[in-house]
């Protein structure tokens, strides 16, 4: 028997966005793979989420920052990552899901697992360095939730080289799509992504910062999809100066033109879509900021989650903003209550207010 041909998501960052729809989200039952021609997905029925997976110390001042001295503010632990967010987040949209990562023989890399386990990931694949702590990230945001300066301390990921992929991907039931975040190294996201063309798996990526977005530059024309903010897309159009000309709108085409359908997001100004010869804008939806951390990563699960429902890129791309809103309310990267049914009503929420 055929199976379906299967996706592989190589995920590289997001800022936040918006829109509508006022249908319930629905759970993932044999749904999408990604048709680059139409922006819809065929059937899949389970995600391989590779990437990183880390504990975050994140901090915030009550008050504007002042640099240089100590600001009182307030401080939390918890667990994160690229990899780690968009799987659990998937998982709590009812997902099926394995993760993929390497953490350390410590409390932390214990921390983490259950986490994922809580949120009805599959942790089978989760390997462990007998050596190399877990990978942590520290965030200093302001005091309205804006991120002052990230760090991201990922060297267990070196560790995770193409011969180790080799062997996560190739088990007799690896998932119907497959999800990198860039977090790995070059060579890892090479052979992933060659593996891919080789089995004309579908290639989505979402860039995890502008440094590390330029793995992503020399694979563009492998891409079927890319999420990036608008700093990363400079990097990946290698522009160096941008003009007033360089907006979300403009980077989208530049990208789109490249091969990709594109989601181009610009902190809270309106996110760029790019699909089937199309742009189109989508307005953040409104959110009591408390964090931004996760939020991107929340972008990306929503949208996927949307497309997984056989919706084209612009009518998934509202369950992203979505989850990016309750993302940006909750102090941690994945809020407890997100769910399909979360995500439907802060639809229908932001709809009646459209209304009014």
């Amino acid at each position: 028997m055929l199976r379906p041909k299967q996706i592989v998501l190589v995920l590289f960052s997001l800022a936040r966005g918006e829109s509508h729809v006022d249908e319930r989200a629905q759970g993932w039952q044999a749904k999408p793979q990604m048709n680059a021609a139409t922006g819809r997905f065929g059937a899949v029925q389970i995600l391989t989420v590779i990437g990183g997976a880390n504990v975050d110390h994140v901090g915030a001042t009550h008050a504007a920052p002042m640099q240089g001295v100590s600001n009182p503010g307030v401080a939390q632990t918890a667990p994160g990552g690229v990899g780690f967010n968009v799987a659990t987040t998937l998982g709590r949209l009812g997902h099926c899901v394995r993760l993929v990562t390497r953490v350390g023989r410590d409390a932390a890399g214990t921390t983490l697992v259950n986490a994922a386990k809580a949120a009805g990931v599959n942790t089978t694949a989760i390997d462990v360095s007998p050596s190399t702590s877990t990978a942590s990230y520290l965030a200093a945001l302001d005091h309205t939730g804006s991120l002052i300066l990230g760090i991201a301390a990922m060297g267990i990921l070196d560790e995770f080289t193409p011969e180790q992929a080799d062997i996560a991907t190739n088990v007799q039931d690896p998932g119907d799509a497959w999800i990198l975040d860039a977090n790995l190294i070059d060579e890892t996201i090479a052979f992933l992504i060659e593996r891919a063309k080789e089995l004309t798996h579908t290639v989505v990526a979402l860039a995890v910062s502008p440094i590390k977005a330029a793995k992503l530059k020399p694979h563009l024309g492998s891409l079927d999809l890319i999420f990036a903010n608008r700093n990363e897309a400079l990097v990946l159009l290698g522009i160096k100066a941008p003009s007033p000309d360089s907006t979300a709108e403009t980077l989208a085409a530049a990208l789109h033109a490249l091969g990709p359908e594109v989601v181009i997001t610009d902190a809270g100004e309106p996110v760029a879509v790019a699909s089937g010869g199309d742009v189109r804008t989508f307005k953040p939806l409104k959110a009591t900021i408390r964090s931004v951390n996760g939020a991107g990563d929340a972008l990306a699960a929503g949208t996927l989650h949307g497309l997984a429902d056989g919706r084209s890129l612009f009518d998934a791309i509202p369950f992203g903003l979505a989850a990016a809103a309750l993302t940006m309310e909750h102090e941690a990267t994945v809020p407890p209550s997100i769910n399909a049914a979360a995500l439907a009503d802060r639809l229908i929420l932001a709809n009646s207010e459209r209304s009014r």
